[in-house]
């Protein structure tokens, strides 16, 4: 499913860092599809005042979040900011980009080969994100049957 919008169709709320007044969503763009990580890019302005005191190291890496406000059930993306762009000024605003992705997608910078002995495939798995930093509260197991310990 791919979503494409400007801010005026739809009302959108980005948070990071916990405030969700800094950032104004002026448009945006993402793409979803089964199999896939999500993507959404994100055109962003923020009062020139409070850009010039903004402290943007260190937020590559942090999570982030975009609400998309719906008469019927909003709708909610948590993810990471893989990237950001300064996009310049216009008015009383400056302009960025942001690309939002899920944690997961962190694991997509990872070269490793590991061997994993006496261990089951759910094990595997949540060593693996564990190392990455993903922790146990934010996936879940959704299996149908079990699987055996394996000697390699």
């Amino acid at each position: 499913m791919s979503y494409q919008n400007r801010a005026s169709e739809a009302q959108m709320v980005f948070r990071i860092g916990g405030d969700d007044r800094l950032f104004r969503v002026v448009a945006f763009e993402g793409s979803e599809k089964v199999s896939e990580l999500f993507s959404f890019i994100l055109d962003l302005a923020m009062e020139e005042s409070a850009a010039n005191n903004f402290m943007f190291e260190g937020l590559l890496g942090e999570e982030a979040h975009l609400r998309i406000l719906s008469d019927e059930e909003d709708r909610y993306i948590d993810g990471i900011v893989s990237k950001i762009e300064s996009r310049g000024e216009t008015g009383k605003f400056t302009l960025y980009r942001f690309h939002l992705v899920p944690k997961l997608w962190l694991l997509t910078l990872r070269t490793n080969n590991r061997i994993f002995q006496k261990k089951k495939t759910d094990e595997i798995i949540k060593e693996v994100l564990s190392d990455a930093g993903i922790p146990g509260d934010r996936f879940r197991f959704a299996l149908t049957g079990s699987y055996q310990q394996r000697e390699y």
